[in-house]
């Protein structure tokens, strides 16, 4: 399920989505949670700039049909275009409960280390630093 698309809303800084192998119980307490980061993050989210980097995060969940087939943060596909890169977040399976914040928050961390490395060297113009703040403010958010 998509909460966002970025062709529809291209001044976006993030947009938060999740590929389900499946809804269940199993996984329906870290979707809840990945919605509620995505509801935060859309009260917040400040219009991106002509030299901002944007960052399409999705967050890939294990389900009774699909499993997830990586571990971490990984980019996906740059476009240029858009200025946006895609973000991948693997969630493993089973996590739940007081699991889910600490994970959050170390792959929102991770997200915004990946991208500036990405970014940096490839002489784009780009900068991950409005971003960047973003996602920080994201984390603290997740701390309350």
């Amino acid at each position: 399920m998509s909460h966002n698309n970025p062709a529809a809303n291209q001044e976006k800084l993030l947009y938060i989505s999740e590929r389900i192998g499946g809804e269940s119980q199993e996984n329906a307490e870290v979707l809840a949670a990945i919605r509620q980061l995505w509801q935060g993050k859309d009260q917040m989210s400040p219009t991106a700039g002509s030299g901002d980097l944007r960052i399409d995060l999705v967050f890939d969940v294990p389900g009774p049909i699909l499993g997830v087939d990586y571990e971490g943060v990984r980019t996906g596909r740059f476009s240029r275009a858009l200025r946006m890169l895609q973000m991948q977040v693997a969630v493993p399976a089973g996590l739940s409960g007081s699991e889910i914040p600490s994970f959050l928050t170390e792959m929102l961390a991770r997200t915004a280390a990946v991208a500036k490395d990405f970014i940096e060297p490839r002489k784009t113009g780009l900068s991950a630093d409005a971003v960047e703040t973003l996602i920080k403010q994201l984390i603290e958010q997740l701390g309350n």
